[in-house]
Formats: structure tokens, sequence, C-alpha cells
């Protein structure tokens, strides 16, 4: 199944390149998603140390109204977008190879279980920033979406409050996770404006 969808990915994303070469840049809602989503896009970004795998996504304002509206049942509009836009959008995903949970990684006790999600759930806020040129934002919230071993993957949902500023005109954006529990250390991620100017539209 993963191997299908990667190559459905790579199929979106050869149609995408090829519509944006003719300067024809707005997509239907599941191309966009899609897109935004392909790791082809360079807004996916992966690393792997030790047995974790920590990946982060960037997702534009248009992408969350449109999950959003797709969980409610409605359809995506101008207006559901701009209650997205004063914030810069992240997912950070957490796995480990070894474990279904990758908060059982490498712990001997539940004592240890409980601080690892106490600190995931209450404080990883405090370690996160996103520095674009030479100013440097805190994390403004951020939520974890526990899944309770079900799936490998967990993920956090982390945001940004926009400064008068434009991550498509910063030369690198840099996405910083300063880790304190998994024993990983800063862990960071950068993004080429390029690759945000080359996001095609939402079409709705």
């Amino acid at each position: 199944m993963r191997a299908v969808n990667k190559i459905y990915q790579l199929f979106i994303f050869i149609i995408v390149s090829g519509v944006m070469s003719c300067k024809q840049t707005t997509l239907s809602q599941e191309a966009y998603a899609t897109y935004i989503d392909s790791d082809k896009s360079e807004l996916v970004q992966s690393k792997e140390i030790g047995n974790f795998t920590i990946q982060c996504e960037y997702k534009t304002p248009e992408y969350i109204a449109l999950k959003e509206s797709n969980k409610d049942g409605h359809l995506v509009n101008q207006s559901k977008i701009d209650e997205y836009k004063n914030t810069f959008h992240f997912y950070m995903k957490l796995s480990s190879s070894k474990q279904t949970d990758f908060l059982k990684e490498g712990i001997e006790n539940a004592e240890e279980y409980g601080h690892r999600l106490a600190y995931f759930t209450e404080h990883i806020q405090n370690n996160i920033s996103l520095v674009l040129g030479t100013d440097t934002l805190p994390c403004s919230y951020s939520y974890f979406e526990r899944n309770y071993g079900v799936q490998k993957v967990s993920t956090l949902l982390v945001g940004f409050d926009k400064i008068n500023t434009d991550l498509q005109t910063m030369p690198s954006i840099s996405f910083i996770y300063d880790d304190q529990v998994l024993g990983v250390g800063p862990v960071i991620f950068q993004y080429k404006s390029q690759n945000l100017k080359n996001i095609p539209q939402l079409d709705i």
C-alpha cells in the first residue's frame, strides 16, 4: 500500500510540475493535498537519528483549511483559508524503527514514559523555533496527537505567529527542534524559499 501511495504521489507531482511549467498553477483539492504531502515538493523533510525518524512538513493555510473543511464535511472557501493565514503551520512526525510507540524507545520504566509523554503534550513548544533570516519566532502552539500505539507515526501540530514577512522572501527558513528527552540533540530542517514559491494555488 505504501508503494502504491508513493507511485501515486510521484504521478501527481509529475503532473503538477508539467502544469506549473506551463504557468497554470491552480490545482484541484485532491491534487493540491497530494502535492503538499509529497516529499518531491521538498516541503517534507526527514532525518533518521539512531532508532528515531523525525519528519518535518510545512503546511500552507490552504492545506490546513482544506483538511479541516473535509473533517466537517464542508467545502473549503476563502474565509476558511483566511482563518489560518496569520500562522506558519508545520507537522512534526516522529517514529521509532524498533517500537510501535516511539515514546517507549530506549526507556526502562513507566516513570520515564510518563516524563516523555508530559514533555510532548505540555512542554515541547518551549524547545521549537522558526528562524526567518535574522528573526527567530517562538512556537505559539503545539498539539500532540497520541495514537496509543495503533500506528507507528505520531504527529505534533506546530504553529508560529506570523510577523510582517513572507516565507517566500526569505533566502532560507530553519525549523529547529531542540530535543530534551529523546537524546537526538538539536534537529534542524531547512527550507529554500524557491520551494515555497513553487507551491501551486488551490482551486476553490
